[in-house]
């Protein structure tokens, strides 16, 4: 078996995975078990929010990219190309798992507050100054903004993940995703394409400030800012190293969070493509829901 067939394999496996995962049994099985665990108060409260939740507006998107695409897309990607994949965990909030594949292109960085030792990924301190800077969350985030700061010199492509992502299969083949013109390639956010009802979301799911949120959706509505104007994930980053556009483009991502300081970058990256004339569809590369995509596996935060 060639290696490519191997990649293909792997995420087939993986794809019928991710089915299971989501099938009806299963996430009946799992809320049961979850209400079970939590008690009777705490199970009608998680109902209180999901009615509360199903009153905005949501699309859930049942794949990611079209087959004959994510098929073209099983391989190990090119050598030209040195990619870094990095990840961010302070607090021990997620627990860092290996991943499945290590193509010799790619180096696995794990930026932390307490030094773990991993086979895989190699683990470095955060910066003491951003730490005596920012807060908790601010310092993850910096260090998911700021690829070209930590990496620009080494790589051709810096790969943000988030902790709870478990890799599968060969990451590198995302930068054949990244548009040209603007070096930055997401996910389609796979439930929700306007701004405005995401906030609403953020304050059921109780993620970031709401008063704040609110705060800085009304600025932008001021400006002109629409409705409808598309929603990313930011749970991946694919950056191009050498994009001078994409590095003006995060660097007012971090400015727009920092003066808001709401705590949602998902909230200003909208704000931000449309200030510079960017369709999300220009950038949301990745396809149409991450939590589908065969060479990863998503754990839910809550």
């Amino acid at each position: 078996m060639d290696e490519n067939k191997l990649i293909e394999e792997i995420e087939r496996l993986n794809a019928d995975y991710i089915e299971i995962m989501n099938s009806p049994e299963y996430t009946c099985g799992y809320k049961l078990i979850e209400l079970k665990k939590r008690g009777v108060w705490e199970g009608i409260k998680s109902l209180l929010r999901r009615n509360k939740f199903s009153a905005i507006k949501q699309n859930f998107v049942n794949r990611n990219l079209p087959a004959d695409i994510e098929l073209k897309l099983a391989k190990f990607g090119s050598i030209k190309s040195k990619v870094v994949v990095y990840t961010c965990i302070t607090n021990g909030y997620d627990k860092l798992v290996s991943p499945y594949i290590k193509p010799d292109n790619i180096d696995y960085v794990q930026y932390t507050d307490v030094y773990c030792e991993n086979d895989v990924w190699m683990c470095k301190y955060i910066p003491q100054e951003v730490v005596k800077k920012y807060n908790g969350g601010m310092v993850n985030r910096y260090i998911k903004f700021h690829p070209y700061e930590l990496f620009e010199n080494d790589y051709d492509y810096a790969i943000y993940v988030d902790g709870n992502i478990t890799i599968i299969s060969d990451l590198s083949v995302m930068t054949e995703l990244v548009n040209n013109k603007v070096g930055l390639a997401f996910h389609k956010h796979c439930t929700r394409n306007c701004l405005f009802d995401e906030i609403e979301a953020c304050k059921i799911l109780n993620k970031g400030n709401y008063s704040k949120l609110k705060k800085q959706s009304e600025e932008y509505k001021k400006e002109g800012f629409p409705s409808s104007y598309g929603m990313i994930e930011g749970n991946l980053i694919v950056y191009d190293l050498k994009k001078d556009l994409a590095k003006k483009l995060t660097n007012q991502l971090w400015e727009e969070l920092v003066t808001s300081d709401s705590g949602r970058d998902q909230i200003a990256w909208p704000y931000v493509f449309w200030k510079n004339s960017i369709a999300v569809n220009d950038v949301a590369t990745l396809g149409d829901n991450i939590y589908l995509n065969p060479k990863l596996r998503v754990k839910s935060h809550v």
